[in-house]
């Protein structure tokens, strides 16, 4: 899932900011002053065609992001809008102007929408940079490389499902790159990860690290309400009680699929409830199928 939307304007740094666009949406470091960075979103990729490690721009095809009424996803978005602005505290501090959060909860609860709401804030109010981090020694890199550029421009990095990022030797570039030891002044970074059994106490339990781990659960029904009337204005209020009602313990994913069922497709509301309930309850495997004529089919022995 891309995160973010593009942002109209371009960052302005008082010196020369030395970046060539390859191609269009590739930019590399280079020795003559060519083009600002745009504000947006980008992944570090090695282009062996230029022999060079780039940033390459990914375009936004999100759902339009909704201002939910849950104190849980709303605090870490206005903290997060809040540490923008706290350079100078930080600094008479004594303290490099960096912070992480790690979201962890079921899968489609929000986490993805929090970092969307921020991601939205630092490209459009900020003219910032968001960094997507599929490899951490990559993304160390071209952090690196930014910052030597643009020692001030904000940037938020994302590190989706961190959980991934551990093994075949990774753990120690992934905390490189969270202690800073690549320039990470102005730097917010966001992980999340639907497993946090998976993570050892390095990465949960030191702050510097992450210093806001936030547990995000399925949407009360007060949330699943106001999801619901912004999503599908013109329900009565009975109806609402019965969708709120039919709809305990979903996430925001479970409740966009039951509204796509039922407005988009024809579906019946209460039997699509209990099919999303049912694989709720339920995680299939492969000794729930034998093989078919064609692919698979179901079984329920």
């Amino acid at each position: 899932m891309e995160i973010g939307k593009s942002a109209k304007t371009s960052f302005t740094h008082g010196s020369r900011v030395l970046w060539s666009e390859l191609e269009a949406g590739v930019f590399v470091d280079t020795n003559v002053s060519e083009v600002t960075l745009p504000a947006g979103t980008y992944r570090s990729l090695m282009r062996y065609e230029f022999g060079k490690l780039c940033l390459v721009r990914v375009a936004s095809q999100n759902d339009e992001a909704l201002l939910l009424p849950d104190p849980i996803v709303a605090n870490p978005i206005t903290e997060a809008q809040r540490f923008w602005h706290a350079g100078d505290d930080f600094r008479r501090l004594g303290f490099v102007h960096k912070r992480g959060f790690l979201l962890m909860g079921p899968a489609g609860c929000g986490k993805t929408s929090i970092i969307n709401q921020v991601a939205d804030y630092v490209l459009g109010q900020l003219a910032g940079l968001v960094l997507i981090v599929d490899d951490p020694e990559r993304a160390a890199m071209v952090l690196a490389k930014i910052r030597q550029l643009e020692p001030e421009r904000p940037v938020l990095v994302v590190i989706e499902d961190i959980e991934a990022m551990l093994g075949h030797g990774r753990e120690e570039h992934l905390l490189s790159l969270l202690d800073g030891q690549t320039l990470v002044d102005h730097v917010l970074f966001i992980a999340t990860t639907n497993y946090p059994e998976r993570l050892d106490r390095r990465l949960q339990a030191r702050p510097s690290r992450f210093d806001r781990v936030e547990i995000i659960r399925p949407p009360s029904a007060e949330v699943r309400q106001a999801y619901l009337e912004k999503r599908i204005p013109g329900l009565s209020a009975a109806e609402i009680e019965r969708w709120v009602e039919l709809s305990a313990g979903f996430s925001v994913a479970h409740l966009k699929e039951l509204i796509l069922a039922v407005r988009c497709f024809g579906a019946d509301l209460s039997a699509t409830a209990e099919r999303l309930k049912a694989g709720l309850e339920q995680t299939p495997t492969s000794g729930k199928f034998i093989p078919a004529r064609m692919g698979f089919k179901r079984t329920d022995s």
